[in-house]
């Protein structure tokens, strides 16, 4: 299959999310090859897919609604707003000159909606491995991509390729 979207219109969340649902829901193993999205930003998309994607939510047992924003920024709701500090949406704030380890523990305490974060990233972890592939390859020709494709075929004995974004040329 193919889908075309203008830029900027969601194509690399939509594929992150088909594919998220084919291995974790249909345990079926995957290739995700990006030209545009780093590693690091495609992993970020799919925790934000298994956060709040439905039919994820029912296998992993959490029920929450998570923005990529508020996971990159740190953002977590506060259990109780009056024990804590927060900002006017009820995110709680984080110390000056507070590091990170400590904010962590903190957060760990005073915020139920982060102990559910970790508790489904912890899942993540576990049901990922062995199922969802990533590379990013930039430049190159459709030879040495179907080279990758089928080493990874062979070697990893994935079913589904998801090949983000396709270009013209």
């Amino acid at each position: 299959m193919a889908f075309s979207m203008p830029s900027n219109s969601g194509k690399s969340r939509f594929t992150i999310d088909i594919a998220a649902h084919v291995a974790l829901v249909h345990k079926k193993k995957v290739l995700i090859i990006s030209n545009e999205m780093s590693e690091d930003k495609m992993k970020l998309c799919l925790i934000t897919t298994i956060i709040n994607n439905k039919a994820i939510q029912e296998l992993h047992g959490v029920h929450l609604s998570k923005t990529e924003g508020e996971l990159l920024e740190f953002k977590f709701r506060a259990d109780d707003p009056k024990n804590v500090e927060t900002d006017e949406e009820g995110f709680i704030i984080r110390k000056p000159k507070e590091k990170q380890g400590d904010f962590v523990k903190r957060l760990t305490k005073e915020s139920e909606e982060f102990r559910k974060t970790i508790e489904i990233t912890d899942w993540a972890n576990k049901e990922i491995k062995n199922s969802i592939y990533f590379i990013n390859i930039t430049d190159h020709t459709n030879d040495e991509l179907q080279k990758v494709i089928m080493n990874y075929y062979y070697k990893e004995q994935i079913e589904y390729v998801f090949y983000d974004t396709l270009k013209t040329d």
